[in-house]
């Protein structure tokens, strides 16, 4: 059976009809059920929007299995509305792939994801599957390799993983936060700060409690070598991403023939190193400074 695909969208008319014009060309499109949550306005120009969203979702006639559509009379924010939206779906199935309005997918994208949640659906030591990944060098032969560190640019898990994590979670006192900055270093040195300000609400991320919780119970998640996704809503009108995207993307253009999946779950430290530059402290201080395309040349040798 194939995973359900959960789509959320917002304000973005121009993205979210980009995102399904692409998933209708998807291998597997016509098999898969469909659900879109759109949250509600809070605004004059999110109504405009939202207005234009469903005028779009109604006029079109969509090919999938079944299409099931969501309004919110509410703004609930990101992080509410996709974990309440992800919940409701896992009351009728065991394995979603999710994404959000401001991507780009390849043709083989939701094949490559189904294929992904089937090989290790019993390897309870993989969390997630990501669609995405930045484009570097990979030191392999195989369609994929793991990370500590999930994504939420075009991913998948399943009902029993979701389930596990702790919407809650309290780092404590002073030891708790020291032994949880050692365990997030191996995700990359953002992790931890991500999360002291999602604490201290300069942020509402769902992704960094989905991440912290895939840490603290030794979870990895599957990227594939060759990304299926690229992230084209680095913008003003983000929520999050307002800023010029600081990782080197290319989409896959080709059809998967044949996938060959990593059988050993453990990480790479070579792919581990390369990968978690682009999350360091020093990649964020270059990047400001416009140098990525030449540290991109020095870090992508062979």
């Amino acid at each position: 059976m194939l995973a359900d695909v959960i789509i959320f969208g917002f304000n973005r008319s121009d993205l979210i009809e980009q995102l399904l014009s692409n998933l209708v060309k998807c291998t597997l499109a016509n098999e898969s059920n469909v659900h879109i949550f759109i949250d509600g306005p809070r605004n004059t120009s999110d109504e405009n929007e939202r207005d234009k969203i469903r005028a779009f979702l109604e006029r079109t006639n969509f090919p999938f299995k079944s299409t099931n559509i969501n309004y919110s009379p509410v703004n609930k924010g990101l992080a509410k509305s996709l974990t309440e939206g992800i919940s409701s779906v896992f009351l009728n199935t065991d394995k979603v792939i999710v994404l959000e309005d401001d991507l780009i997918i390849a043709s083989d994208f939701l094949l490559y994801m189904n294929k992904s949640l089937d090989f290790y659906d019993e390897n309870k030591r993989v969390g997630s599957i990501s669609g995405y990944s930045i484009n570097i060098n990979y030191p392999t032969e195989k369609d994929n390799f793991f990370h500590p560190r999930p994504c939420s640019w075009g991913w998948a898990t399943w009902k029993d993983r979701w389930q596990e994590c702790d919407w809650n979670y309290d780092v404590g006192g002073v030891i708790g936060r020291l032994l949880l900055w050692i365990k997030t270093r191996k995700a990359g040195q953002d992790v931890y700060r991500m999360y002291r300000h999602n604490e201290l609400g300069k942020i509402n991320s769902w992704a960094i409690l989905w991440t912290i919780s895939n840490i603290n119970s030794n979870l990895l998640t599957s990227y594939p070598t060759k990304s299926r996704v690229i992230n084209s809503g680095f913008n003003e009108n983000a929520t999050h991403c307002k800023s010029d995207n600081p990782f080197p993307s290319k989409l896959y253009s080709e059809t998967s023939v044949k996938l060959d999946f990593c059988n050993k779950t453990k990480l790479d430290p070579k792919i581990l190193k390369k990968y978690n530059f682009y999350f360091s402290n020093i990649y964020k201080v270059l990047f400001r400074l416009k140098l990525p395309p030449f540290l991109s040349k020095l870090i992508n040798y062979p």
